[in-house]
């Protein structure tokens, strides 16, 4: 599709030209490797036999997209157990949907504010951290957090598939692989596991 008029505003929500968008139906057939470091996104047909350091997690395909069921911890509360969308588009660690759960509490410490910027303007709601999330094997501690309040009909049907999402500031501290066919996702600690995530974000409006 070739559009004769910019319609989005993808570019200055990102911060950098985007000239077009490639949709999921490109990558059907593939294992989709993510190399954070070296800035490489690799495509291997299937089949292929996936190294064996990596960490298999089971993942659900919900219209194209990988959500992972994991647990987390709040503060000092009990660990709770959510479905998470992994959002390679997110330039973020987590965003909690802070309603989605009747279990969902703010963590002790939070800042009221402006999130960022999506699609559909400037999101607003708390900034935090929480007490650790588990990824199978793989401990974070102290996150970094947003915890956004959604009140249009698309945001409450979202909140209906997933408690957040995972974003690039965390999926960055692996090698990832996507297998979509067998609904996999396959994780490598890389140098920046150890890293923490910058509890400050700066937008330009």
């Amino acid at each position: 599709i070739v559009l004769e008029q910019n319609l989005t505003n993808i570019s200055q929500v990102i911060g950098q030209p985007i000239h077009g968008i490639l949709s999921a139906n490109v990558f059907n057939g593939y294992l989709i490797e993510i190399d954070y470091r070296k800035h490489l996104i690799i495509l291997h047909p299937h089949p292929w036999e996936v190294p064996k350091d990596y960490t298999a997690m089971d993942i659900q395909v919900y219209k194209g997209k990988p959500y992972l069921k994991t647990k987390i911890q709040l503060s000092h509360s009990a660990f709770q157990d959510v479905n998470l969308l992994l959002d390679t588009g997110a330039s973020l660690s987590l965003l909690m949907y802070r309603d989605s759960s009747s279990h969902m509490k703010l963590p002790d410490k939070v800042i009221p504010g402006y999130l960022g910027s999506g699609l559909g303007g400037m999101l607003t709601g708390y900034v935090g951290r929480i007490q650790r999330i588990n990824m199978d094997s793989f401990i974070l501690y102290d996150v970094f957090t947003h915890i956004l309040d959604i009140e249009s009909d698309i945001g409450k049907n979202e909140k209906l598939v997933k408690n957040g999402l995972l974003g690039n500031q965390i999926l960055e501290k692996f090698s990832i692989i996507f297998d979509f066919q067998h609904a996999k996702v396959y994780l490598k600690a890389n140098k920046n596991f150890d890293y923490d995530m910058p509890a400050i974000s700066l937008t330009v409006i």
